[in-house]
Parts: structure tokens; C-alpha cells; sequence
């Protein structure tokens, strides 16, 4: 098992360092769209990372019962943290798009809320919401990897899962 868990913390860093990458991509233009090929895998792999601890956990609420006690005292509020920092970019998302989606209709950049158009949008208007969107999915990644990453390296009672 060590082995295994070598990799799977190896893997969930990994993928950290690949979110953080296409985070900071977002701010050289970066979309959602142009950048699919990093985000399926980023996403298939956040799945199997995070199945994997369900795999092995005998209780399903493990998250919200032992994971805080099994680490160190600075993992849980880094957890939290990163779902604080995906709770601001969706606020900041539905602020800046005044709570629609940026879309193309007829040729136009508009926002577009249940096929109601709102607002006609300027192309750098667009890019910067469709930037926000690629910021919101990753952080949501990175959010994933995270606790599965600290999971898999300071496991502290892995005689109890064994």
C-alpha cells in the first residue's frame, strides 16, 4: 500500500500543479473552451483521485466525520479554504455577468439568462467572463485534488484502513 499511496499523493499533486498552470493560463486568454484538453483529463482524474479514498473508506461520511482528525490541524482549514476560494470565484462570476452566461447569439456577444438576453457585451467583456469561467472550473479541480492529495500523503491511522 505504500507504494500505491506514493503514487495517488504523487498524482493528486500533479494535478494541482496542472490546475494551477491553466489558472494562470486564464489570464493570458485562456477559455474554457480552448482549453478542453487540459480540463477532461484534469476532471476524469479529480474523479478517480477522489473515488479512490471512497474506495478505500469503510464509513462514506468520512469527509465530514474523521478527515480533520486523521491530518494535521493545518490540512482541514486548507480544505475549507480552497472551497471558500471556488465560493468567491462563482460570486465574483455571477457579479461581473450580473448572474448570466456570456454566449453568442446571431453574431453578438451577449449575456444570456434562460435564453433572455440581458446585455450585449463587447468582445473583451466576453473573453474576461468566459476567462472567469475556466478560473471557476479549475478552481473546483484544484478543490478536489487538494484533500484527496493530503489525504493520500499524511493518512494518519492507515492501520484502521489496511
Amino acid at each position: 500500500m505504500p507504494l500505491i499511496r506514493r503514487l495517488l499523493a504523487f498524482l493528486s499533486s500533479r494535478g494541482i500543479a496542472a490546475g494551477i498552470f491553466v489558472y494562470i493560463e486564464s489570464f493570458y486568454g485562456a477559455t474554457l473552451g480552448s482549453s478542453l484538453n487540459w480540463i477532461v483529463p484534469l476532471g476524469i482524474g479529480a474523479f478517480a483521485i477522489h473515488s479512490s479514498i471512497y474506495a478505500v473508506e469503510k464509513d462514506r461520511a468520512y469527509f465530514s466525520k474523521e478527515f480533520a482528525r486523521d491530518m494535521p490541524s493545518w490540512v482541514a482549514p486548507c480544505v475549507k479554504l480552497t472551497g471558500l476560494i471556488v465560493l468567491a470565484h462563482l460570486v465574483w462570476f455571477a457579479v461581473q455577468g450580473d448572474f448570466a452566461l456570456p454566449t453568442v447569439e446571431d453574431g453578438q456577444y451577449v449575456l444570456d439568462s434562460h435564453g433572455r438576453i440581458l446585455k450585449i457585451l463587447t468582445q473583451m467583456e466576453y473573453l474576461r467572463l468566459k476567462e472567469g469561467e475556466l478560473r471557476i472550473v479549475v478552481a473546483l479541480m484544484i478543490s478536489f485534488y487538494f484533500p484527496a492529495m493530503m489525504y493520500w500523503w499524511f493518512r494518519r491511522n492507515l492501520q484502521q484502513v489496511n
